[in-house]
């Protein structure tokens, strides 16, 4: 049976980090796992030289869902945009340091979903 519940995910579920809502982000985006209905919103503080100023979220969801938001939110705070656009699915699970299942790997990757769905909703305002 996979280990889903590692140290690390129990960690951030229990505690997880970036918790809430920021005041006036820069770009939020919601994701919805079709599956099993969690959902999961991202919101970003981007600064002028296109870093990450501030990550938060709001998980409605498995444990799993939580702890990859949290997990998520921690890794992206003050990087470039330009770095945090390479960040993939197999990427954040393998941050969890979990053997997720195929179900469980589409909760964990709601997070990176709606990241990237706002890193492209941000580059699209920057634009106009």
């Amino acid at each position: 049976m996979p280990n889903l519940f590692s140290k690390k995910v129990m960690d951030h579920y229990k505690n997880p980090r970036n918790r809430g809502e920021l005041k006036n982000p820069t770009v939020s985006i919601d994701a919805v796992n079709p599956v099993c209905g969690d959902c999961t919103t991202v919101q970003l503080n981007i600064n002028d030289s296109d870093v990450i100023s501030d990550a938060k979220f709001e998980s409605l969801g498995c444990a799993i869902s939580v702890a990859s938001a949290s997990i998520l939110t921690e890794h992206v705070k003050n990087k470039k945009i330009s770095e945090v656009k390479k960040l993939t699915d197999k990427d954040l699970v393998k941050m969890m340091e979990a053997e997720l299942t195929p179900a469980k790997v589409a909760c964990a990757t709601m997070s990176v979903e709606a990241l990237q769905r706002a890193l492209k909703s941000y580059e699209k305002k920057k634009d106009k």
